[in-house]
């Protein structure tokens, strides 16, 4: 059994921290070689897809030691849970690409990130019968558009620019039809080679219409060769940017037709992917030369809102569109879609009349319809209502009405009994947001740390600190106001670093005396057995093994160091299982002060940490 140690240097300096521990929402991380070796200066950028290509939200660079810190504004936030990723570039490395997927805490730090060098491939693309085809292209998925190699005359090619990781490539040629290769992984350092037979390709001819009164519809057609996943996102029309390596799309003419060239025909020969303005979209499998493809026109939503006693209209600020499947193999509210005055999908009649455009997007495998909306106001009122149908066709309305407002003044004080100025929010406290990640009312104090706010339409509410280091305490953070009255609040702040059911625990894990020179996943449980404990929090620690939680007190800590096996991929995610190599503990006693900056965490040598064979998310 090993003994785990721990030394409480109080007589040390504080370890030094990277400058962005201070900042509010943020994303931090460390980018390091394929050997571990930090890379100072990588280009960070942290991004959100959009149809006509990805959005940079924010930038920054990576430090010396490789560390860098994203900040992310109110509004950024509302992007979390839709298409984001960090893109990570290096001179003479290849891209890569963070997924990022359901993160919405004010800090994630997402560890150390792996940026590889490219792999290489060679090989040759012949005909059925063995011919050489020249010209051939070979395009990979997380490259751009353009084609990573090109045949010779001979088919052969070889290409130095292969991303690192799972990746599926696509082979076409003039004549031929397209071959989706399986996903697979390259060897980053070794011979990769790629011999691939084409078939000839045929011509299918389309005709697109209304599904409802038979028009033609001017609809525009994206060939899926057989191995490409039409359950995929970058199938749909909104993410066009992410299928750049697939056939061009082809329009149709006045009367909806159109001709396919150079496809695969026949069952599970591959297929088309259908859109038009105004039209849901369609996968349409190619098992015939010829074929009619038939378009449901998207439903059109109507939201109203006014105020129940008087009829006044009321601006609107956000929509969600909740859903379910008519077949009944999705719940309902199974699916939501957010809308803000900004979404292509609004049409605003008036600031109390908002039009919108229902297309279920990555929904239509199965057959989802909308059936409820909820509705938020800029005052922060918010309801719920049902959707009813109310012309021939389809289109759905609903008329919301919104109790009267009322006014919610206060006083900010901090632990000391003194006025602050502080940010502050309003959340609902038992209703579900419009507007996913966003407080309903956003304001600040006075010098005097007062407060008023006139005509609230929150009437079941939650006070929020909208700053990094204060937070509310005491029994007045919540309210339940009554329309026109008024509701007055005297609200206490501390520092999060005085809290009395928090600590502040900084410091430095050591391991056989010296820096980890990697970082480190570090747990931070309660005491017990390791069967018992239970996770307050965890960080990464840095190259040098600097530390920071912030977590409920304890009578005594257990911190356990974990290391991984790092993934040889130019694309992640932060929900990506890997492989613990192994992994050491220790114990920390607790603390009747409220913080320790000086804490050092002594850990056996790496041998004789224990390995587990098991995979951790």
């Amino acid at each position: 059994m090993l003994h785990l140690a721990l030394l409480l240097a109080a007589a040390q300096a504080a370890p030094a921290f990277p400058p962005s521990l201070s900042a509010p929402h943020r994303i931090t991380g460390i980018v390091l070689d394929e050997h571990g070796a930090p890379i100072s200066g990588a280009q960070v950028e942290w991004r959100i897809e959009r149809a006509r290509g990805p959005v940079v939200l924010a930038r920054t660079t990576s430090s010396d030691r490789g560390g860098f810190a994203l900040p992310m504004s109110t509004d950024e936030r509302l992007e979390w849970f839709e298409n984001t990723y960090l893109s990570v570039a290096t001179p003479g490395l290849a891209p890569t690409r963070f997924d990022l997927q359901a993160i919405g805490s004010e800090v994630r730090d997402l560890g150390p990130i792996h940026v590889y060098p490219f792999a290489e491939l060679f090989g040759r693309i012949t005909s059925i019968d063995g011919h050489p085809i020249a010209g051939a292209q070979i395009h990979a998925e997380t490259a751009t558009s353009e084609p990573i190699a090109t045949t010779n005359e001979d088919g052969s090619f070889e290409c130095l620019t292969l991303p690192v990781g799972p990746v599926t490539l696509r082979v076409s040629a003039a004549g031929f039809a397209d071959v989706v290769l399986e996903r697979r992984s390259f060897e980053l350092h070794g011979t990769n080679r790629l011999d691939v037979a084409l078939q000839p390709g045929r011509s299918a001819t389309l005709t697109v219409r209304d599904k409802k009164t038979g028009a033609p519809v001017a609809a525009t057609c994206r060939y899926f060769p057989s191995g490409s996943s039409k359950t995929a996102y970058g199938v749909l029309p909104r993410l066009g940017n992410n299928i750049s390596y697939w056939h061009e799309p082809v329009a149709a003419d006045a009367s909806g037709r159109l001709e396919m060239r150079n496809v695969a025909i026949g069952v599970g020969a591959g297929g088309v992917g259908v859109s038009a303005e105004g039209y849901r979209f369609r996968y349409f499998p190619l098992e015939t030369p010829e074929a009619v493809v038939e378009l449901e026109s998207n439903t059109w939503i109507e939201v109203r809102a006014r105020r129940g006693d008087s009829g006044e209209g009321l601006a609107i600020c956000g929509v969600t569109i909740e859903a379910g499947a008519a077949s009944g193999s999705l719940p309902e509210g199974w699916f939501e879609s957010t809308h803000d005055a900004r979404s292509p999908e609004v049409r605003q009649r008036a600031p109390d009349h908002w039009r919108v455009e229902w297309g279920p997007g990555t929904m239509w495998l199965f057959d989802v319809n909308p059936v409820s909306v909820r509705v938020a106001l800029a005052d922060g009122g918010i309801q719920r209502a049902r959707l009813t149908p109310f012309d021939a066709k389809g289109d759905q309305l609903a008329v919301l009405e919104f109790a009267p407002t009322t006014r919610v003044r206060g006083r900010v004080v901090s632990h000391e009994g003194l006025p602050i100025r502080l940010k502050l929010a309003i959340e609902h406290a038992t209703a579900e947001s419009a507007l996913p990640a966003r407080p309903a009312l956003e304001f600040e104090t006075d010098a005097d740390g007062r407060f008023d706010l006139q005509n609230v339409g929150v009437i079941h509410g939650r006070f929020l600190v909208d700053e990094p280091d204060w937070e509310l305490t005491g029994d007045d953070v919540t309210f339940v106001a009554h329309p026109d009255a008024s509701t007055e609040r005297t609200l206490t702040v501390v520092p999060k670093s005085i809290h009395h059911d928090r600590v502040v625990l900084r410091g430095v894990v050591r391991v056989n005396g010296r820096a980890p020179g990697a970082p480190l996943e570090l747990e931070l449980a309660d005491g017990g057995s390791r069967e018992s404990s239970w996770p307050l929090d965890q960080t990464w620690s840095d190259l040098d093994g600097n530390f920071e939680f912030v977590a409920p007190r304890a009578d005594h800590f257990r911190l356990t160091a974990r290391r991984f096996l790092p993934q040889v991929t130019s694309r992640r995610s932060n929900w990506d299982e890997h492989q613990l190599l192994d992994f050491a503990s220790a114990w920390i006693p607790g603390f009747q002060t409220p913080s320790l900056d000086n804490v050092t965490v002594d850990l056996p040598p790496f041998e004789k940490w224990t390995a587990e064979p098991l995979k951790h998310r």
